[in-house]
């Protein structure tokens, strides 16, 4: 049997990329209000840069998964969401943990991404976009 198993990239400390680790583990059960999103599509911008130097305003203590947005597919939601999200390709602004195969999100914090819209694509508008935006 095929045990679907999760995997994120690690930022141990003020490393050069090489020095990034990569973990296994199992996929997380989503709580209360939350989904798993299996994540399709991630970017790396300049704030995971920054975050690596440990110079990113903010930045949660080493170790941590960085990956500041990502698009993805629902793969499990927790009591109190909605089931037809079950499937639904989504985008989500995470700050961190979007360097992940399965990530645990409040599901209030995902938006639908349009049919049509690969993966790739609507994940340059979510952090790009809010930049601009904010701009």
């Amino acid at each position: 049997m095929n045990t679907v198993e999760r995997i994120e990239i690690v930022l141990p400390g003020k490393v050069e990329p090489e020095g990034l680790e990569l973990h296994r583990g199992p996929v997380p059960a989503p709580a209360a209000g939350q989904v798993v999103v299996a994540m399709e599509a991630t970017g790396v911008s300049f704030a995971e840069q920054q975050m690596r130097r440990g110079r990113y305003y903010d930045q949660p203590p080493f170790p941590f998964v960085p990956g500041y947005d990502l698009v993805g597919t629902v793969l499990s939601v927790g009591e109190g969401v909605d089931r037809g999200l079950l499937g639904t390709r989504v985008a989500a602004l995470t700050k961190t943990g979007g360097w992940a195969s399965h990530v645990v999100l409040d599901a209030a914090d995902v938006v639908e991404v349009p049919a049509g819209v690969s993966a790739v694509d609507a994940e340059t508008a979510v952090v790009n976009g809010i930049t601009a935006w904010q701009m």
